[in-house]
């Protein structure tokens, strides 16, 4: 038999699961701890943990508290160190993995750069797991006025292997020409080796 006493607020308990407190998404109510009601949250930032029902509705919690720390103050196990470090090293480093991408074709970091501080106050913080540090023009460097967070499948538009077609003022990838004709994209390459780009990027008459 359970010994837990049931109190008055359990009576009045209301459902708040898929409400937002801050930066906090309710989820589901979970186990309670001693007498109190607990609900399991999901964070912006992505963390999950149970927080206190009162701590909710009173505003006391506002967000996992990890992510606003990590904003605040980047530390050496912030993904934006890392992002900064690993630029670096594929600059400036013949031995890193992918130099000849970058340093050895002769793209360097902006000298600004060289502070993590100076490069996190113009970049900000990545704004989710997905983004990565992208160059808008590949044949430029690494610096304030050429960078931008952007997913892996922007970033991926983004690179010198990417063949770009301009029709009509529209200049876009094929995967983004194929999304835009409602065309397979196999199909769509095999009419740009074959075709003139006018007649490949003009879709069939029905």
């Amino acid at each position: 038999m359970s010994n837990t006493k049931p109190t008055s607020y359990s009576r009045k308990l209301r459902d708040i699961a898929g409400q937002s407190f801050g930066q906090w998404t309710v989820l589901y109510r979970t186990d309670n701890v001693r007498t109190f009601v607990m609900w399991m949250c999901r964070c912006q930032c992505g963390i999950m943990k149970p927080v206190k029902s009162t701590s909710l509705t009173t505003g006391a919690s506002r967000s996992c508290k990890e992510c606003v720390v990590r904003r605040s103050i980047p530390n050496r196990q912030s993904p934006e160190y890392v992002v900064w470090l690993s630029m670096r090293n594929r600059c400036n480093n013949p031995r890193a993995r992918g130099y000849e991408n970058y340093g050895g074709r002769g793209i360097a970091v902006d000298p600004l750069w060289n502070s993590f501080d100076v490069f996190y106050r113009d970049m900000g913080h990545r704004p989710t797991v997905r983004h990565t540090i992208d160059r808008i023009d590949n044949d430029r460097g690494y610096s304030k006025s050429n960078c931008r967070w952007a997913t892996r499948g922007e970033n991926s538009r983004n690179t010198r292997r990417t063949r770009m077609f301009t029709f009509n003022n529209r200049t876009m990838c094929i995967a983004d020409w194929a999304k835009h004709l409602n065309m397979n994209p196999v199909t769509l390459l095999y009419r740009i080796n074959h075709w003139t780009l006018q007649d490949a990027l003009t879709p069939l008459s029905k």
